[in-house]
């Protein structure tokens, strides 16, 4: 199993974010905003068209994954 600071453990877990928010994924960055955090900026698109642009912090993310872990036991 691919441990959750693994490329391919982030980008599902971003990819589960998105599925949540019924999105289509358009573009992932990664950064530092304030200090050593990493922040994850996401960008889907909506079904009826729009938008969306939303960053998540380290520990959002981990939620994120801890919470998808728990649906697939």
């Amino acid at each position: 199993m691919n441990s959750p600071e693994s490329l391919p453990g982030t980008l599902r877990s971003l990819g589960g974010y998105v599925d949540r928010e019924k999105g289509r994924l358009l573009r992932v960055a990664n950064y530092e905003l304030l200090g050593p955090e990493i922040v994850y900026r996401v960008e889907f698109a909506l079904p009826y068209g729009s938008q969306v642009e939303n960053t998540l912090s380290k520990p959002a993310l981990d939620e994120i994954t801890n919470s998808l872990r728990e649906q697939r036991k």
